[in-house]
């Protein structure tokens, strides 16, 4: 498997996603007073997502669903810090040449495909709460993060029969079109909204988006998603 490499759009984007909140959350610091929250630091989530799958090398994937859960610690006024584990999955149905910089016929030309891409995200960033009153109902909030992506695909047919490996290459090597894994570190932001229905419950809403560069090239993953968060 490769190695994952920071890429320099990577490194940008992580550095934007994440000092970006930091320095909005030392210009909102005197405001810390009023911001709402429960005086609870720890917090829990889990919920759902439904997503698109971008990219030049992603192509013919319909909608993604996924799982998602992840906590935060705050550790200044609105500041806190935010880790999550999510997976999302997609059917690939459609006119491929290539998918992942793989041929999928020996010959270069193209086939019809049928198959699923897999995703699954580590983040570890930071949350910050937007400015807020006591008696809002809806508090606002923003996340960047950097993530550790793994990509999985399987193609199960193509043309209609299971896919067989390619022909030797003069080096002798035989290509498995059926499968193909990679794992690199992305990035992402997140902006939501946070409605409590209880004393340390909310009803989490929020949009995502992520982009990682992989060896054959850059994908993203655009997602709403939606879930409880506890508080303690």
């Amino acid at each position: 498997m490769p190695r994952p490499k920071f890429h320099g759009f990577t490194v940008f984007a992580v550095a934007f996603g994440l000092l970006l909140p930091v320095t909005a959350g030392a210009a909102w610091k005197e405001q810390a007073g009023t911001l709402g929250r429960e005086e609870d630091r720890f917090a829990v989530r889990a919920g759902w997502s439904y997503g698109t799958m971008n990219g030049s090398e992603i192509e013919k994937t319909d909608p993604s669903t996924g799982f998602e859960v992840g906590a935060t610690y705050r550790v200044l006024g609105s500041l806190s810090l935010a880790g999550s584990y999510a997976t999302d999955a997609a059917d690939v149905d459609g006119q491929l040449v290539a998918l992942m910089d793989q041929r999928v016929r020996p010959d270069g030309r193209s086939a019809t495909v049928l198959g699923k891409v897999e995703t699954t995200r580590f983040r570890v960033g930071v949350r910050l709460d937007a400015y807020r009153e006591q008696d809002w109902r809806v508090w606002p909030y923003f996340a960047g993060a950097v993530v550790f992506s793994t990509i999985d695909i399987t193609i199960d047919s193509v043309n209609g029969a299971p896919p067989v490996p390619f022909p030797p290459d003069p080096a002798g090597n035989i290509v498995d079109i059926s499968s193909y894994s990679d794992s690199q570190i992305g990035a992402m932001v997140r902006t939501g909204l946070e409605y409590p229905v209880a004393s340390a419950v909310s009803v989490d809403v929020n949009g995502s988006f992520e982009i990682i560069e992989f060896e054959p090239g850059t994908n993203s993953i655009f997602a709403v998603n939606t879930g409880l968060l506890f508080r303690f």
